[in-house]
Order: structure tokens, then C-alpha cells, then sequence
């Protein structure tokens, strides 16, 4: 007796799950084929001798033959049925009916290509799935099943997200194989070893051809006109130029000191008066005799005293010393730490 099991497998060869960051569309790709599957079995067979006696019994086989042809590109409507996946179960949110024709199908190997795109599917924490039927069966046979998610919110922490690690360098290459990498300004290109081809489209689409060079770096908070970082337009290098990744560089805020001495700056200069001598002519002085006649001059010695100002302009040098001590930067205290990024 023959039994022929007919079994029509729909083949994805999916690529390797990765978040979508920001997107609203889900690009499936894979293999269409019909696969007929024939299974051939012989029942046992009992060998007797000339008087009947059972001599051995050979046992019942079992063969199978699988026969594998791509679907005829015949028009056939192929239906996407897209679900969420929720608490309250697989949520239907819109299906999708194409020609076979429309989704890239080739003949010569059953390769297609198709994107879902709709309104409903935006970015979740929830995963999707999608159902794919031949729409005239009136979804008798799903011949695949696919749990997808379009949006890094689905993650624990999406793609670009940094973190501090307190590892040591040794422990930070291991991250790696988990999609951290070091914030060191790498180009996302040479992540080859840990990410695919697609994995470094998402993560430029996130952060740009390079990561973040965060080695020394404090980071702060975008502003987004808030008024908090009073020197925003002075931002350099990231979305928008003053925007998410952009550089600032280092400034102490202007101070202003003032100094003073006692009132007035009172103090006394020491010195000294005395006599001086002064010398006079006798004919500088009207004291001539009769008949003329010529004197010596004569020294003359007046007391006198010089005024000395007891309060004078000046200067005084006034030191103002920090009891911390100076550096050659204005920073808090602080701890180094590895910045890492998720990169998938």
C-alpha cells in the first residue's frame, strides 16, 4: 500500500534578527518553493519452505522521495496577514495581498523579496508576526510563521544607547561579541568581525558613519532651548550642528573680584627738619654806609620747617590664593569609566 504525503513548505532563509531603529517598515526576505514529499511503504514480507514453514520474515520498508520546484509565476495572490504580539494576544492589524509577480519572485530559484509597510506598523516594545497564505485557499494552509520587530524600543535599551562600564580592558573587547563596542570614534564600516552588513546600516541610521568619541568626555543633557547651557550656539559636530553628539569646549564662567585696604590707605613717612643756611649780600639788603663802600656777604640762618603729607596715593599688591590648589583644568571631583554604546 502507498501513501503519498503532499506537503507545501514555504522556505524563508531570514536574515539575522536586528532592531530597525526609527522605522516603519519590515523588509522579508527568503525562498518560495512547493515541496512534494512521496512516501513509498512495502509491508513485511514472510519466506516459507516447501511444507510451509516460516523460514524468515523480512520487515516492512519505508522510503521517502521529496521533489522541489518553484512556484509558477502565474498570477498567484500571495497574502501577508500581520499581527502584534501583546498581553492580550496576537492583535490582527492589516493584511496584505500581492502578486506573486510584485515581490522581486524569480523562476530559477524561488528568491523574493517584499516589504511590510503600513500605517499600523510603527515602533513598539511589542514583537510582530507575520502569516503568509495563498489567498485562494481562504487561509486553509499558513505556509510560514515570521516574529519580527521594526523598532530598537522592543530591546532593552535600543541601538545607541551609552552606558558606563567599570570593567577592566580586558573585559571591554569581550563586550563586543555582544554588540557593545567602546565609544572611541571608530567607523561603524570596520565593525565587520561583530556586525552584519545590515546591523552597521541600522547603527549609522542611529549615529552616523562613526561612534561617539567619548575618551575624557563628560557628557550633559541636550538642552533643546531650555536655557541651561547659556553657550549652546557655541556647539559643534552633531545633528543639526548644535544638536545630540555635538562637542563643546572647555570654559570657566567669568568671575569678578574685588580687593580693598584699610580706609584711606593711612601711614606716615619718618623724616627730619632743621635749620637751613641761606647767604645774603649786604647790598642785597639796602645796608650800605655813607660813601659806598663794599662788604663781605654775611651768613644769615632762618628756622624754617617743611610740610610732609601724612597721606599719599599708592598702590598695594593684593593675593588671592585657592586653598585646593590650581591644575591645568576646571573639572569635579570624578572617576574614569568606559563609555560603551549598543550597537545592535
Amino acid at each position: 500500500m502507498k501513501n503519498i504525503l503532499i506537503k507545501i513548505t514555504f522556505i524563508v532563509l531570514s536574515l539575522s534578527m536586528y532592531y530597525e531603529a526609527l522605522s516603519d517598515s519590515k523588509t522579508i526576505n527568503g525562498n518560495l518553493f512547493t515541496t512534494t514529499t512521496t512516501v513509498v511503504t512495502t509491508a513485511a514480507l514472510t519466506v516459507r519452505d516447501c511444507d510451509g514453514n516460516v523460514i524468515r520474515t523480512i520487515p516492512a520498508t519505508s522510503d521517502s522521495y521529496t521533489k522541489q520546484s518553484a512556484i509558477p509565476s502565474s498570477g498567484q495572490t500571495i497574502r501577508y496577514m500581520v499581527y502584534r504580539k501583546d498581553p492580550s494576544g496576537n492583535t490582527y492589524l492589516y493584511q496584505d495581498n500581492v502578486s506573486i509577480n510584485s515581490i522581486g519572485y524569480s523562476v530559477t530559484d524561488g528568491s523574493y523579496s517584499y516589504t511590510l509597510n503600513n500605517a499600523l506598523l510603527v515602533n513598539s516594545r511589542y514583537n510582530y508576526l507575520v502569516r503568509v497564505y495563498f489567498s485562494t485557499d481562504s487561509y486553509a494552509t499558513m505556509l510560514e510563521e515570521q516574529e519580527f520587530s521594526i523598532s530598537s524600543a522592543s530591546a532593552i535599551m535600543p541601538v545607541g544607547t551609552v552606558v558606563s562600564y567599570v570593567g577592566n580592558s580586558g573585559n571591554v573587547s569581550t563586550l563586543e561579541g555582544g554588540g557593545w563596542f567602546k565609544c572611541d570614534g571608530r567607523a561603524v564600516s570596520s565593525l565587520t568581525l561583530n556586525l552584519t552588513a545590515d546591523e552597521r546600516t541600522a547603527l549609522v541610521n542611529v549615529v552616523g558613519s562613526n561612534l561617539p568619541d567619548l575618551r575624557g568626555m563628560f557628557l550633559r543633557g541636550l538642552d533643546e532651548a531650555r536655557g541651561y547651557d547659556n553657550d549652546a550656539g557655541t556647539r559643534t559636530g552633531g545633528e543639526g550642528t548644535t544638536g545630540v553628539r555635538s562637542y563643546q569646549g572647555c570654559k570657566v564662567e567669568n568671575i569678578s573680584l574685588t580687593g580693598s585696604t584699610g580706609d584711606g590707605g593711612s601711614h606716615n613717612h619718618g623724616g627730619t627738619t632743621g635749620g637751613a643756611s641761606e647767604t645774603f649780600a649786604d647790598n642785597d639788603r639796602n645796608d650800605l654806609t655813607s660813601g659806598g663802600g663794599s662788604h663781605a656777604a654775611t651768613n644769615h640762618f632762618v628756622n624754617h620747617t617743611h610740610t610732609i603729607p601724612t597721606e599719599a596715593d599708592h598702590n598695594h599688591s593684593v593675593t588671592i590664593s585657592y586653598s585646593a590648589g590650581g591644575g591645568n583644568e576646571t573639572r569635579p571631583e570624578n572617576t574614569a569609566v568606559y563609555y560603551i554604546i549598543r550597537g545592535r
